[in-house]
């Protein structure tokens, strides 16, 4: 026998080996039970039909009761969709298709058999999946773990014990609880989690406390309703209504440097907060007279409607606008100054804001450490665009009449004379009054009475200024 002999031989061997081994590999992978499907049947729309099985399949759980099988179900399936897609004969393709029906009925048969032992369980593990488990990282490895002691324990569920039934059940209970809790209050929780990260410990500590507590009542609150929804709203409302507060205060103390009270930080939040609804409810209006404007335009409109109706109509609206107008201006001009120092107050269409102090007992000079606040009441007046700026004096009823009228005035001029210098502000429309002690706001039996009298006006009239 020549070289190119024994080549031949040894080449015809390794064929027919790869070959036995190819068929035996086939022969172990096609196993288990295999159904008949119709020789006529469309692939496409078999595998179809197969697909929404293993999509129901999931539904009523028997990836965790016949896991085995429903696994090998989809596997069979898998490789009938790539046969078909890779365009290989199409008695691959049935065959595979006969393994999967079979896998997928045996699978069938096994949940049918053991569910029966296990309905507590299938209903608090499909009651944890509906409350959003997905998408969460530690939920979803609670559940892989549930599901790998559930598919471990399918084929002897009527041999396990009441202890093991009931311990695997809390566990997808649990997971419920905690899917729920997850759902209503991460958001809340994350808002917590970085004011703590920012120093809410001791930079907004009441705060916090009152946001940790509302967390852990809803907490509890869900933990004992998890399937009740109305039992357990109003608490999550509240947590995640203090966890939104926390989150504002910090920021703001955040934003100042870290330095600024808790309690002013508050402070700012609700002026904030107001201000942000006038300016919702100053947008709604402004639509609904734009609305009004547009709809009385029309033709049809106009003849249904007299003029003196029409004009009417219009002010009405422009009037509620006004007034929101005039209520933000008033919270705006109040956040400029500290309640020590001034208070801000609305008089009809007029912005009033009181001054406390400002001048030595007895003197019209003002302070220097007061100039600072009468630059803000000149900035104020400048934005609202004033039309006219009347300083008021007013003094306590110690001593003579006169002497308090005359101080009272002295004073109300040396306001109007620093604001008619600041940029903005026309001097013609400031006017100075003295009243002395002929308008008191409170007794001047008192002491803290007497402080309330001494005071200064400034009022601005707006106007129809405001709409400018």
């Amino acid at each position: 026998m020549n070289l190119e002999e024994v080549k031949l031989m040894k080449f015809n061997a390794l064929t027919f080996f790869v070959a036995s081994s190819a068929l035996l590999f086939l022969s172990a992978c096609a196993s288990g039970p295999k159904a008949n499907i119709s020789s006529t049947s469309d692939p496409s729309n078999t595998i179809a039909q197969m697909e929404s099985e293993i999509s129901e399949g999931y539904r009523n759980q028997y990836d965790v009761l016949a896991p085995e099988m429903f696994s090998s179900a989809q596997s069979y399936l898998k490789e009938a969709k790539e046969d078909l897609s890779d365009g290989d004969d199409r008695e691959d393709v049935m065959e595979n298709l006969a393994y999967a029906r079979g896998h997928l009925n045996k699978a069938k048969e096994q949940v049918r058999q053991r569910s029966a032992n296990a309905e507590s369980l299938l209903n608090a593990r499909e009651a944890a999946l509906t409350k959003g488990i997905r998408g969460n990282d530690k939920l979803e490895k609670k559940l892989k773990s549930l599901d790998e002691r559930f598919r471990t324990n399918s084929d002897r569920l009527g041999m396990m014990t009441p202890g093991e039934l009931n311990a695997l059940q809390q566990g997808y209970l649990d997971l419920e609880k905690n899917a729920v809790q997850n759902r209503e209050l991460s958001s809340a929780r994350r808002k917590i989690d970085w004011a703590i990260s920012e120093g809410a410990r001791s930079q907004a500590p009441k705060t916090l406390a009152r946001a940790q507590k509302d967390m852990k009542t809803a907490e509890n609150v869900i933990a004992s309703n998890v399937r009740n929804e109305a039992a357990y709203k109003n608490a999550v409302s509240e947590a995640n209504t203090s966890a939104e507060l926390l989150y504002q205060v910090e920021d703001v103390v955040h934003t100042n440097g870290k330095i600024l009270p808790e309690d002013v930080a508050l402070d700012i939040v609700a002026k904030n907060q107001r201000l942000n609804e006038m300016d919702r409810r100053v947008g709604s209006l402004s639509q609904e007279l734009g609305k009004t404007r547009s709809e009385l335009s029309t033709v049809s409109a106009k003849a249904a409607m007299t003029d003196e109706e029409l004009a009417k109509k219009e002010k009405t609206l422009k009037d509620k606008e006004m007034a929101l107008k005039m209520e933000q201006a008033i919270e705006e001009v109040s956040q400029q100054f500290p309640k020590d120092q001034a208070e801000v107050y609305q008089n009809g269409d007029k912005v009033v804001i009181r001054l406390k102090g400002g001048f030595p007992f007895g003197k019209s000079e003002i302070k220097e450490d007061a100039k600072p606040l009468l630059e803000k009441v000149g900035e104020v007046a400048k934005n609202l665009n004033a039309k006219e700026v009347v300083v008021e004096g007013h003094t306590d009823s110690i001593g003579d009449q006169a002497v308090n009228e005359r101080l009272s005035e002295d004073r109300a001029k040396a306001v109007a004379a620093f604001l008619s210098n600041e940029e903005g502000v026309m001097k013609d429309k400031i006017e100075a009054k003295g009243y002395g002690f002929n308008k008191p706001l409170a007794t001047n039996k008192t002491k803290e009475g007497r402080a309330q009298n001494r005071r200064v006006d400034v009022i601005i009239s707006t106007g129809d200024s405001m709409d400018q």
